[in-house]
């Protein structure tokens, strides 16, 4: 029961990873199990039907629906050009002539009779999902994707933003705990910058003209990110803003310290190639920003995460007074306790890393896996 409403943050230097890669609609998927794969191997691809574009031809050459076949100058499933004339009419002694053109690139779908219509389709638009990280495919998601395996390091945020990028993890030392645009060089371009810094909006700024794949910091100020992205920041999935680049943080808003293993972890991938998402969801169906180097060099055996709370977890309180403070359990006591909110809740007694002791809800605790 410990671990029914304790989400996890997994920081560890050897996982199993496992991802689902999927289609936004039915496909075809183009690899088998056991293909091996890198981050931009394309696993299963589709083609959209482009737009329909209606022309209304009978107005437009004068004449009854059921007579625009007669005058059509292409038939159906015939490829047309932008502007290209389908149809054309003579008028007054042959003076005269009406035309109807294509108003784009496609193919002729179809011509009614009863409408004096015609439709042409646009060009399809292909759509193609990539395995995201290097791999194993290890199940076969008939018409969708594929699951893709791996082993390697995976580190996860607090918050994110921006999309699946892919690069280099280069360390960057700070020295004043802030990350501004002083700290990055054009020969950091395609580069993922990590830092135990805070990220300032310089660097932001900055991260667009150098054109980085991602930014990892210890925390970042929320009104400099909004004011950098242009609109609030919502309760919704984040991932589809629209920045060339991504952004996670470790710790989450404000003035926070990345904890010293997890620092000394990014240090030790630096010069690896990362797969990194800054998508975040906090509600319900929970999605962690993430850095994940695949086949991180290491003699362990890949774990596979839990998310059982027990005495010993190490663990994040995420709510006041001592929000960020890090700590392990040292006591699970079973009977609910009354809080100041007059609430019963089941409590999880913690020693944080200043020695002091603390009661919290165990709903006020988020698990971080041990590396």
């Amino acid at each position: 029961m410990g671990s029914a409403f304790t989400p996890g943050l997994i920081v560890s230097d050897h996982v199993l990873i496992r991802k689902a890669r999927r289609l936004p609609v039915k496909g075809r998927v183009v690899v088998d199990v056991g293909a091996q794969v890198v981050a931009d191997t394309v696993i299963a691809q589709v083609n959209l039907p482009g737009t329909l574009a209606v022309v209304k031809a009978a107005p437009q050459l004068g004449c009854p629906a059921d007579r625009v076949k007669h005058y059509c100058l292409v038939q159906e499933g015939a490829p047309v050009r932008k502007a290209q004339v389908l149809c054309e009419r003579k008028t007054l002694f042959g003076l005269m002539t009406n035309r109807a053109a294509s108003p784009i690139d496609g193919t002729v779908e179809y011509i009614s009779a009863l409408s004096g219509n015609m439709g042409v389709r646009g060009k399809p638009k292909p759509i193609v999902c990539t395995a995201y990280l290097s791999g194993t495919v290890v199940e076969v998601l008939p018409e969708e994707g594929v699951v893709v395996e791996a082993e390697g390091a995976l580190i996860q945020g607090i918050f994110g933003v921006g999309g699946e990028q892919h690069g280099q993890i280069q360390w960057v030392e700070t020295g004043a705990r802030v990350l501004t645009a002083e700290h990055l060089t054009p020969v950091m371009q395609g580069q993922i910058i990590v830092c135990n810094a805070r990220i300032a909006a310089s660097a932001l700024q900055a991260a667009v003209t150098l054109r980085l794949a991602g930014l990892v910091g210890a925390s970042i100020i929320d009104a400099e990110l909004m004011t950098f992205l242009g609109f609030d920041i919502g309760v919704a999935v984040t991932g589809d803003e629209n920045i060339p680049f991504s952004v996670m943080v470790t710790e989450g808003f404000g003035e926070l310290a990345m904890p010293a293993r997890t620092c000394q972890l990014l240090q030790t991938l630096s010069g690896r190639m990362a797969a990194m998402n800054g998508a975040t969801q906090i509600r319900a169906g929970v999605i962690r920003p993430e850095l994940i180097v695949p086949g991180a060099q290491t003699t362990q055996t890949a774990r596979v995460i839990s998310h059982e709370l027990g005495v010993g977890t190490p663990v994040r309180l995420i709510r006041r007074p001592h929000f960020g403070a890090l700590g392990k359990v040292c006591a699970l006591p079973e009977q609910a306790v009354k809080i100041e909110t007059g609430s019963l809740v089941r409590v999880a007694i913690i020693t944080l890393a200043d020695g002091r002791q603390v009661t919290v809800p165990r709903a006020n605790l988020e698990i971080v896996s041990a590396l």
